[in-house]
């Protein structure tokens, strides 16, 4: 099982072809609005894959906040651990994404910082299962779930985004750590190590901090190293032309922790997420664009073919 202590956001969504000079007012393609937020991103992908999972996190006590939840229910998330505060409005995320499929964005965190650790019951932090958390609620909170799975057999997961001036501190508390390029390059700043290139920044952070780390390159695919030693080199998925990221880190992370509670191993696990995210970017939002088991299948078996293929010319 997983547990998700995580954001949840309603995601509005701008499709520009230019952006706009300062003052200015340009036009925007038809806007979407969808459910969203990395907790609840990573909770979807995660039941897809196949895993129970439970949402806990914050919502307003309004029209957005009840979509969210409904949302989440008819994914098949357990949301009893949702809970709704009386003095914020659920979290606003305006998506601003170009013809290249690249997103920007602007939040209001709102409901998501009256999240608390405490929402999550004892009765499910046991062995075997996964919690993942990410640093887009408060930080104390962040720490005291970390801090409250140590010791129960619950294997914690720390998403290490956005990047913060304290990730270095954070990474230290969780037993694998995901990160993008940039948030990896960050770390290794923090602690004060020398890379040049992400590979290097995998060995040296992995090394200093003793935490199984998975980085995701975009395009480059992705690279792990587990404590052990043992290091993991996947090239990107090429689906053909980029519609849309947004989430996809998201995708690629819950898939990926879906396919470890599942009992697969770390290359078959990062095999099936690196297929998931970059299915994820062939359509407009976020977890509107996740893929099931099957749709991860049918691109692993593709590739598998397309290998013997090679193999035997």
């Amino acid at each position: 099982m997983i547990i998700v202590f995580g954001s949840l956001f309603m995601d509005v969504c701008f499709p520009i072809n230019a952006w706009p000079g300062r003052g200015d007012i340009i036009g925007a393609g038809p806007v979407t609005i969808s459910c969203g937020g990395k907790g609840a991103n990573q909770a979807v992908a995660a039941v897809r894959g196949g895993s129970k999972v439970h949402m806990i996190g914050m919502v307003g006590d309004d029209a957005f906040g009840k979509q969210l939840t409904a949302r989440l229910r008819s994914e098949g998330v357990a949301t009893s651990g949702v809970g709704y505060s009386q003095t914020l409005p659920t979290g606003v995320v305006g998506v601003i994404y170009e013809p290249d499929g690249v997103n920007t964005q602007i939040a209001s965190s709102a409901a998501n910082r009256d999240a608390h650790d405490d929402q999550v019951p004892d009765s499910i932090m046991k062995t075997g299962n996964y919690i993942m958390t990410g640093l887009c609620l408060p930080r104390a909170k962040i720490e005291g779930i970390l801090n409250r799975a140590r010791g129960t057999g619950c294997i914690s997961v720390l998403n290490l985004s956005p990047i913060k001036s304290y990730n270095h501190e954070m990474a230290q508390l969780a037993d694998i750590i995901m990160v993008n390029r940039d948030e990896l390059m960050a770390l290794a700043v923090q602690l004060g190590l020398d890379a040049t290139t992400p590979e290097q920044a995998l060995e040296v952070v992995g090394v200093k901090i003793q935490r199984d780390i998975v980085a995701t390159l975009d395009k480059d695919g992705v690279i792990a190293r587990q404590v052990s030693g043992e290091k993991f080199v996947l090239p990107a998925v090429n689906l053909g032309p980029v519609v849309d990221t947004n989430g996809a880190g998201d995708c690629f992370a819950g898939t990926f922790v879906s396919a470890l509670d599942t009992g697969m191993d770390w290359h078959h696990a990062l095999q099936r997420a690196c297929a998931a995210a970059a299915l994820s970017c062939q359509k407009v939002g976020a977890m509107d664009s996740y893929p099931y088991q099957a749709d991860i299948d049918v691109v692993l078996n593709a590739r598998m073919t397309s290998i013997q293929a090679d193999s035997a010319a």
